[in-house]
């Protein structure tokens, strides 16, 4: 008798081996359960070996229950179709710096990875009621990039790709090695209940603005119908950011800790793409500082100088395209440096001369509607372009496209009382409801 064999007669029913490992996964018809192999070793391959068996049917359910760890030592694509996959225990993304800057997927925008991939249509990812879900390890890479924008190679830990009809609930995501969520080039896909944290603690870090950058909460890009809804967020940048071709996404119920906020952008960067980000809703959403990060802002947006300057993903620029049909309404800032703006001079090459610049992109902002929103706002000091920001509002549209159809209703933003300055700037902007300086 072979080792698996003697092996299998120590197992519970229904689980079989797999050919050169120690682990065990049970199926048990269209049912799959995973345990982990432990010991640091990989459990990829047992976790798409169920997905294969499990995953591709419908009705099919593929389960990693807790309280276990398991761990993600490869990079994976998870295809499912129908199916359900409950994700109660924790996937822990390995250490191995060098494999995931050398072998993690390509994302079509600024020279960003991905580390695990879902894909199909009319699937459910659920983190049960005690939200299981995702540890990526992040402060490996927090200390590892740390004071760098966009370093090449720090994988995102989640990626709906090239999917339709998705529900991903009930999720928790700790210490993303870069954005959390990425959803791509999908359509109606639902992502509710998430809880998102990455927070700093190397003790030699000095400014955790920088080592803890770029780790958003989640990003929309090429994707079409899409609701986020009851999330926490406590971060380094920005919790929801809506990329190019962004349309139809509602977002709610949102608590946002530390970052900048929730952004409109980065759009125009590439010169032979046309963006667009329409039909937007951002309903029910409050800002705060966290314990280690200032609220820098709260509702942005933000497009690439009008010319092509350096290269992606810290240059470029000339990109055209437009932002419409945005409503934002029923929002509460608590210390916000910046609570609302828009700003169409960007680039991140700051040790450079952009702002010759300002005032050349044509990247469109039209019909945009703020309604009830309250709060209070920061002295700021002034930004990479040496622009004062201390503003409750700050609207610098492009002399080249000018800003159309802004309308604020019910906008109360308070700023210190010692300052003095103008509360309301507008450049080249079309706006309604609020008294403009510029």
């Amino acid at each position: 008798m072979g080792l698996l064999s003697i092996l299998s007669l120590f197992l519970p029913f229904g689980f079989s081996i797999l050919s050169g490992s120690s682990s065990s996964v049970r199926v048990d018809g269209n049912n799959c359960t995973v345990r982990p192999l432990g010991h640091g070793h990989d459990d990829v391959p047992n976790i798409l070996y169920a997905v294969e068996k499990c995953g591709q049917t419908a009705g099919g359910r593929i389960s990693l229950p807790a309280p276990y760890t398991y761990r993600v030592n490869q990079r994976m694509t998870t295809h499912l179709e129908g199916s359900l996959l409950n994700i109660y225990g924790a996937l822990f993304f390995s250490d191995d710096i060098n494999y995931w800057v050398n072998n993690s997927y390509r994302v079509d925008f600024q020279q960003q990875s991905t580390a695990w991939r879902i894909t199909g249509h009319d699937y459910v990812v659920d983190g049960g009621p005690h939200r299981g879900g995702i540890d990526g390890n992040g402060q490996l890479w927090y200390t590892w990039a740390k004071g760098g924008s966009n370093v090449f190679g720090r994988p995102m830990p989640l990626h709906v790709l090239n999917s339709t009809r998705a529900v991903l609930r009930n999720i928790a995501i700790r210490q993303p090695q870069f954005w959390a969520v990425l959803v791509e080039s999908s359509s109606h896909i639902e992502l509710d209940n998430f809880y998102v944290n990455a927070t700093n603690s190397d003790p030699d870090a000095t400014d955790d603005t920088q080592w803890i950058q770029n780790t958003d909460g989640i990003d929309t890009y090429r994707s079409d119908n899409v609701r986020i809804t009851n999330w926490v967020y406590e971060g380094g940048d920005d919790a929801v950011a809506f990329k190019p071709n962004s349309t139809n996404i509602y977002v709610e119920n949102v608590t946002v800790y530390g970052g900048p906020g929730i952004a409109f952008g980065s759009l125009g960067q590439y010169p032979d793409r046309y963006d667009i980000v329409e039909n937007i809703t951002v309903k029910n959403v409050s800002f705060q500082p966290s314990f280690q990060r200032a609220m820098n802002s709260g509702i942005y947006f933000k497009s690439w100088i009008g010319v092509n300057y350096g290269v992606p993903p810290n240059g470029g620029g000339g990109g055209h395209g437009y932002v419409r049909n945005v409503t934002v309404e029923d929002i509460t800032f608590k210390d916000v440096q910046l609570p609302i703006y828009i700003d169409t001079c960007l680039s991140y090459l700051f040790n450079e001369n952009v702002t010759q610049f300002c005032d050349t992109s044509t990247y469109r902002f039209d019909d945009l509607r703020f309604r009830n929103i309250h709060g209070n706002g920061l002295a700021t000091p002034t930004d990479y372009t040496g622009r004062n920001i201390t503003f409750a509002v700050s609207l610098i549209c492009s002399e080249a496209a000018p800003c159309t159809r802004l309308a604020f209703e019910d906008v109360d933003i308070k700023l210190p009382e010692w300052y003095t300055g103008n509360s309301v700037l507008c450049e080249h902007a079309d706006v309604k409801g609020l008294t403009c300086n510029s």
